[in-house]
C-alpha cells in the first residue's frame, strides 16, 4: 500500500513545517489551561494532517517543566517531565481559525501519532 494521502484520510506523520510550528505554538496557552501545567519546553515533533472543511492536524509535542525551589542555601532546579509528550488535535478552520479540539497526556516518545 502506497504512503499517499487518501482523500479525507490522515497523512503520514511528517516533521512539522516552520509554519505549522507556529500554529502549534500559538495555541500553547489553551493546552496549558486544558493540562493545568505550564510547559518550559513545548516542542513540536511531529505532525499528521487530515484535510476536512479546514485542516485537522494532530501533533505530538515534546514537553518538559523546570521548576526553581529557592530555599536558604541556594538556587535548585528541578526538571520535571523530562521526556513527556502531549498529542494533539487541532482544527485550522475556513476562516483560518485554530480550535484545540483534544489533549493526550503523559505520553512517551514511542507513542504513535494517531487519528482521536
Amino acid at each position: 500500500m502506497s504512503d499517499e494521502m487518501l482523500c479525507g484520510g490522515t497523512a503520514p506523520a511528517r516533521e512539522p513545517t516552520p509554519d505549522e510550528i507556529k500554529l502549534v505554538n500559538e495555541i500553547k496557552s489553551e493546552v496549558e489551561a486544558k493540562t493545568g501545567k505550564k510547559y518550559d519546553i513545548f516542542e513540536p515533533v511531529s505532525i499528521r494532517t487530515q484535510p476536512v472543511a479546514g485542516v485537522n492536524y494532530f501533533v505530538k509535542v515534546r514537553t518538559l517543566t523546570v521548576i526553581a525551589v529557592l530555599n536558604a542555601i541556594r538556587l535548585c532546579t528541578v526538571r520535571v517531565g523530562d521526556n513527556s509528550y502531549l498529542h494533539l488535535r487541532i482544527f485550522w478552520d475556513l476562516q483560518h481559525k485554530t480550535h484545540l479540539h483534544g489533549v493526550k497526556e503523559e505520553l512517551k516518545e514511542h507513542d504513535e501519532l494517531e487519528y482521536f
